[in-house]
C-alpha cells in the first residue's frame, strides 16, 4: 500500500511539472489573452521563442519582449520594445479584439504597439512561425508581423526592401551595445542612389558596399552565389533582397554593434553557432580607403596603390600612409582621341556616384563612346562574369571610389579600363611600379656601395698589419734605421761601378755615408733563393757579434720587399 502511494505520488510530482511547463509555454495568443513576464511563445517545432528578457550584459534589470532561439536564448533576433524597456518585472503583452498588440507596464503604461488595429478583425490569433517570424492574422490572413519591422537581425524568409513607391524602408540597425539593443549606430540597408547595391552606413557616412548586383549576385562580394539569395528589380531599382527559408539550416545575418556584417550558421549539433563570415572582412573592404583612382589590394604592403597613369596628390601625406587624398591623373588629361584604356582585372567596381548604363551596346562600342565623352573615366561590361550573352556599357564620370583587388582565394571577379593618357600607355609601368624601381636602384645602389667600403676595410686591415708586422720585425733588429735613399746616395744608387760582389742573398756594394764613414752594403735582390726571414736572421746575428777582426753592421735599411 505504501509503495502505491509513492507511485502515485511521483506521478503526481511528474504531472505538475509538465503542466507547469505547459503553463509557460503557449503556442497562440487570443484575444483577452496576455503573455506575461516567465511566459514565452514558442513556435510549432520549438525553434523560437517569444518572452521577456534582459540583455545578458546589461547594467540594468529593465526588460524587453523579443524572439530568441530556443536552444541558444543568448541570441535575440528581434526586439519589439527597443527604445522603450520595462522598468519592471511585470510586463505583459495583450491581444486586443480589434487586432492590436500591447505591451504594458505593471503600472499599465504602455510600452509599445503593434498599430495594427482594424476594425474588421474578427478572430485575430497571433502566433510564432518556425520561421522567427510573429504573425498576427486574421482569418488566414496577415495584419501584422515582425519580419516587416527588422530589428538588427535578417533570417531566412525576411526581405529587406527599398521601395520608395509604397513607402516601405526595412533594413538592419545594430544594437547601442551589446547590452543595449537600442538603436545603434550602423544601418545595413538597400542603396538606390546609383546601381543598386547593399551598404552599411554610419549615420550619412558610409562604411562599406557590396558592389552593385549584376543579376546574379553583387559584384564586390563574387564568392557568394549562392541561389538561396534574390533580389527583386524594379525601373533599375532594387526594391528587395531576400534569402530563401530552409528548413533544415539555421541562419542568420546579424548588424554588429561593432559596425561588422555577421553571417552565422548553427553547428550540426544545434547547440551553438559557427561564424560564417564577416563585413568588412579587410582593410580594403572598408568604403574608400584608399581615396580617389586607387586601387587597394589586400595582399600588398602598402595596400593602398595609384592607378596607372596616376600620381599621389600629396607624396609627403602617401609616403606616411596618409591615403585619403587619393591620386590625381599624370599629366591631367586633354582629352584627345590618342587617350587610351588600360585593363585592370578581378576588381570590385568603383561607386557608381556618376555613371550611365546602356544594356544595348557592346563592350567595343562602350569603349568608343567613353573615348569621345571627355568626361568618361573608365568603362565596364557589368556582365561579363555572367556565363549568358549579355550586352552591356557600363560607364564612369569622375573620380573612381573604391576600388578593390580580389586576390588569394577570390581569384574571380568582373575586369574594368580605365582611361589613361597615350604617354601612361606607351609607358605601361605606373607610378607605384616606378617608384618600386626607384627603391629597388636605391637599394642595389646601396649594397654595391657597402659591398665597396667592406672590400676597402678588409683592405685597410690587411695592409695595417703588414706594416705592424713590418714595424715589428724592424724593433727586432735593435738597430738604428736608415732610409733606402740615404742608402742609394752612399752607393750611389747601387751602381755597378760600386758593386764590391756577390753573396747569398744579393749583390754587395761600396760607400760612404761620411768623408771618415766607408760601408759595405748588402742588398737582397728579388732573385735570391733566401727569403725575407733569413735574411732578417743574418742581420740579428752579425748585429749580435763583437769581435775587433770581424766586420760590424752598423744600421739597416727596409723597403717593402727589397732589404739593405
Amino acid at each position: 500500500m505504501e509503495q502505491s502511494v509513492q507511485i502515485l505520488y511521483a506521478a503526481l510530482s511528474i504531472f505538475a511539472i509538465f503542466d507547469s511547463s505547459l503553463a509557460a509555454a503557449v503556442a497562440t495568443l487570443s484575444p483577452g489573452q496576455t503573455l506575461s513576464d516567465g511566459q514565452v511563445l514558442s513556435s510549432p517545432a520549438q525553434i523560437f521563442e517569444l518572452g521577456f528578457f534582459t540583455p545578458a550584459n546589461s547594467i540594468s534589470t529593465v526588460k524587453f519582449l523579443g524572439i530568441w532561439y530556443r536552444a541558444t536564448p543568448d541570441v535575440v533576433v528581434w526586439v519589439a520594445n527597443r527604445q522603450n524597456p520595462i522598468t519592471s518585472s511585470a510586463g505583459a503583452l495583450t491581444l486586443s479584439k480589434n487586432g492590436n498588440l500591447i505591451l504594458s507596464s505593471a503600472q499599465g503604461t504602455i510600452t509599445w504597439s503593434s498599430n495594427s488595429s482594424t476594425a474588421a478583425a474578427s478572430r485575430p490569433i497571433l502566433s510564432l512561425l518556425d520561421t522567427g517570424n510573429l504573425v498576427l492574422a486574421d482569418n488566414s490572413t496577415n495584419i501584422w508581423t515582425s519580419f516587416d519591422y527588422p530589428c538588427d537581425t535578417r533570417l531566412p524568409g525576411m526581405k529587406m526592401v527599398d521601395d520608395s513607391d509604397a513607402g516601405l524602408d526595412k533594413h538592419l540597425t545594430s544594437w547601442k551595445s551589446s547590452g543595449d539593443p537600442s538603436l545603434g549606430d550602423f544601418v545595413y540597408t538597400i542603396e538606390n542612389h546609383g546601381l543598386p547595391q547593399m551598404s552599411i552606413l554610419m549615420g550619412k557616412e558610409k562604411k562599406y558596399r557590396t558592389g552593385p548586383w549584376n543579376g546574379r549576385n553583387f559584384t564586390g562580394l563574387p564568392f557568394i552565389r549562392d541561389p538561396a539569395f534574390g533580389a527583386e528589380i524594379v525601373n533599375g531599382r532594387l526594391v528587395s533582397y531576400s534569402e530563401a527559408y530552409n528548413s533544415s539550416i539555421y541562419k542568420r545575418l546579424t548588424m554588429d554593434p561593432s559596425g561588422l556584417l555577421q553571417r552565422y550558421i548553427m553547428n550540426e549539433e544545434r547547440d551553438g553557432w559557427i561564424l560564417a563570415f564577416t563585413i568588412p572582412s579587410e582593410t580594403c573592404s572598408n568604403y574608400g580607403w584608399c581615396g580617389v583612382n586607387t586601387l587597394c589590394k589586400p595582399n600588398k604592403s602598402p595596400v593602398c596603390e595609384c592607378l596607372n597613369g596616376f600620381a599621389p596628390k600629396s607624396e609627403r601625406e602617401w609616403n606616411s600612409a596618409a591615403w585619403t587624398s587619393g591620386c590625381g591623373r599624370i599629366p591631367p588629361s586633354d582629352c584627345r582621341m590618342e587617350d587610351g584604356f588600360m585593363k585592370v582585372d578581378r576588381v570590385k567596381f568603383p561607386d557608381t556616384l556618376s555613371f550611365r548604363v546602356d544594356n544595348s551596346m557592346s563592350i567595343g562600342d562602350c569603349h568608343e563612346e567613353c573615348l569621345r565623352n571627355c568626361n568618361c573615366s573608365a568603362y565596364a561590361d557589368p556582365y561579363l562574369s555572367l556565363s549568358d550573352e549579355r550586352n552591356g556599357c557600363l560607364m564612369w564620370f569622375g573620380d573612381l571610389v573604391d576600388i578593390m583587388e580580389f586576390t588569394g582565394e577570390v581569384s574571380i571577379g568582373p575586369s574594368i579600363y580605365i582611361r589613361v593618357p597615350k604617354t601612361a600607355l606607351d609607358n605601361t609601368r605606373g607610378w607605384n611600379e616606378r617608384k618600386r624601381s626607384k627603391k629597388l636602384v636605391f637599394v642595389a645602389t646601396g649594397a654595391s656601395l657597402g659591398m665597396f667600403l667592406l672590400i676597402l676595410w678588409f683592405g685597410c686591415m690587411i695592409l695595417r698589419r703588414r706594416r705592424q708586422a713590418c714595424k715589428k720585425e724592424n724593433e727586432d733588429l735593435e738597430l738604428p734605421l736608415f732610409g733606402l735613399k740615404t742608402i742609394a746616395a752612399a752607393t750611389n744608387n747601387f751602381s755597378d761601378e760600386n758593386l764590391i760582389g756577390e753573396g747569398g742573398f744579393g749583390p754587395v756594394y761600396k760607400g760612404n755615408l761620411s768623408a771618415e764613414q766607408a760601408i759595405a752594403v748588402k742588398r737582397m735582390s728579388r732573385t735570391s733563393g733566401q727569403g725575407p726571414q733569413e735574411f732578417k736572421n743574418e742581420v740579428i746575428l752579425i748585429a749580435k757579434l763583437q769581435h775587433r777582426n770581424l766586420a760590424r753592421i752598423w744600421d739597416v735599411a727596409l723597403k717593402e720587399r727589397r732589404r739593405c
